[in-house]
């Protein structure tokens, strides 16, 4: 089975639900709840162990599947991506900035 069709099938969604119930980290490094599954190997598609798959935002699974296409090997692209692999970088200044705004849009 290609990767394609196995995450489009209700085997992918099963393991996705079996992931969501099993109590292991749910949001990616960065804080984001909203996350995909991303595989550490794809040797064991469709079979794989829970502890075969990170949550990752949308932003850092992007910059992990970068890394990938820059020839970083799978099983460390995803610390590439946490390092800022891919990410645009703000600096520090303005990095308060933004956070000052954020927190005056929250209240």
């Amino acid at each position: 089975m290609s990767y394609r069709a196995y995450i489009d099938s209700g085997a992918w969604r099963m393991k996705r639900r079996e992931y969501r119930k099993s109590g292991m980290k749910q949001e990616c490094w960065c804080g984001e709840k909203r996350v995909d599954l991303h595989h550490r190997t794809y040797k064991n598609l469709g079979n794989e162990l829970l502890h075969d798959l990170v949550p990752l935002c949308r932003e850092h699974h992007d910059a992990t599947h970068k890394a990938m296409k820059r020839g970083t090997k799978i099983h460390v692209a995803h610390k590439v991506a946490k390092r800022g692999g891919g990410r645009k970088r703000v600096k520090p200044q303005k990095k308060k900035a933004l956070i000052v705004v954020q927190r005056r849009q929250k209240a």
